[in-house]
């Protein structure tokens, strides 16, 4: 097979997987050192708050300049990764002020999934100077695409968890794992790795706290069974609810400026006459205490609609990270509901809660995996089966792979019936 080779493409590729894990490091690090600055400008000074409508307004305007959709988010980029669309190459600088801005004016997002856009843009953008194409010669068509973006996306997001595996498959998942090759897959690999082993020494990512693994017996099963069905439940009505709120607005309620106004100004208000500034920014201050077992019972409510608040009505920033510590506050409220110990729980909670709204089981296996140490892998098994099974499979990046599976069998069905068994072979049915 080696005379297929094209030697010259295969180095320029092996260059450019190196070159992708380092910049993606650099870009996450760049991201970290801006919102860990808004955010604690934000906690030190409470009147920042205040400014929170201004500042969404100011993001808007910004991707007005940049010529980027008022509305764009992680779940657009999840659409042009799965139709092979092209990445704005401003996508990057405007996601990074924007989420800086949002967090500075007291906005519950995060910033991970700040990172796969800004990863995806500017390693989309690194690919068009390197005009790579398919290593094999006989090809016929040896142009690639999205296979830089898709890198970059995995490469950012390791750099800020510390997560290769669950990061990769993230990104896969949510792309329903089309045109991926074995190559492409271990290259998403070795950037994730570089990227992370890049990014660790500064020290500035989201490291979770571990927690203590309890020993498996009949009852804790059961229990953790209970979690993952309740986490996997209300991440998915948080998920389809985000979706949902966003396609109505835009479809029946087209004024970006307006409805972050008014979004911010409720934000305000609330954080404002109810002191809730310990709930704003990403979460990670939350979840730690979850991870502790030390929250009040109702902590995981004010999260999500704080969250919700402000993902789904136009301001800038991540959905990750807030997933990830509302499914930590509820897992252990769970936890402290059944009689288990709460911060296990709150763990179980962190992945079957972001399952349910992302509808990446293998991801949220791997990344609780990674997070938490492989000896937490029987329990985070059974949590995600149920997280599973007791939830529609539709979250807030559409249709998760058995529904998608599911809708491709039954395209491929119907062509078949309808005389046309070649073109069902290629027929991909929509995302709705």
């Amino acid at each position: 097979m080696l005379h297929r080779i094209d030697k010259m493409e295969l180095l320029k590729h092996i260059v450019f997987i190196a070159c992708v894990g380092v910049v993606s490091a650099f870009t996450s690090i760049v991201l970290c050192l801006c919102v860990n600055f808004a955010y604690h400008v934000n906690q030190t000074f409470a009147w920042t708050l205040f400014f929170l409508p201004l500042l969404g307004v100011l993001s808007l305007a910004l991707y007005k300049v940049f010529k980027l959709p008022y509305d764009y988010s992680t779940d657009t980029l999840v659409e042009q990764m799965r139709n092979n669309d092209v990445v704005s190459p401003t996508l990057a600088p405007g996601i990074i002020v924007g989420t800086c801005l949002t967090i500075l004016g007291g906005g519950a997002v995060g910033k991970e999934s700040s990172a796969f856009q800004a990863g995806a843009s500017v390693s989309e953008t690194l690919g068009r100077a390197f005009k790579l194409k398919n290593c094999f010669v006989d090809k016929q068509d040896r142009e690639l695409y999205g296979y830089a973006a898709l890198m970059g996306m995995s490469a950012t997001f390791s750099a800020l968890f510390f997560a290769p595996l669950g990061a990769v498959f993230m990104v896969l998942e949510l792309t329903r794992f089309r045109n991926l090759s074995l190559p492409r897959f271990i290259a998403m690999i070795v950037s994730a790795f570089i990227a992370a082993s890049i990014a660790y020494p500064f020290g500035i990512g989201d490291i979770i706290p571990h927690v203590t693994v309890l020993d498996m017996t009949p009852e804790l099963a059961l229990y953790t069974g209970i979690v993952g069905i309740v986490c996997g439940i209300l991440g998915g009505v948080f998920g389809r609810a985000l979706r949902f709120t966003r396609k109505l607005l835009k479809a029946h309620f087209n004024k970006p400026y307006v409805t972050v106004i008014v979004s911010s100004l409720v934000i305000v208000c609330l954080v404002y006459a109810f002191g809730l500034y310990d709930f704003e920014g990403s979460g990670m201050n939350l979840l730690k205490h979850a991870l502790a077992g030390s929250i009040g019972t109702y902590d995981f409510a004010i999260k999500a609609g704080l969250v919700f608040m402000a993902l789904a009505f136009g301001l800038k920033g991540g959905e990750i990270m807030p997933t990830l510590a509302i499914g930590g506050l509820t897992g252990c409220s769970v936890g402290q509901l059944i009689g288990i110990d709460a911060a296990f729980a709150g763990a179980l909670g962190v992945i079957t809660f972001y399952v349910g709204m992302s509808r990446c089981p293998i991801a949220g296996f791997f990344l609780g995996c990674e997070v938490f140490g492989w000896g937490i892998a029987p329990f985070l098994t059974i949590g995600v089966i149920c997280a599973l099974v007791g939830n529609r499979d539709y979250g807030y990046y559409g249709h998760g792979l058995l529904a998608e599976a599911h809708r491709q069998l039954a395209a491929r069905h119907a062509a078949a019936s309808a005389g046309t068994p070649n073109d069902a072979a290629e027929q991909r049915s929509p995302e709705k």
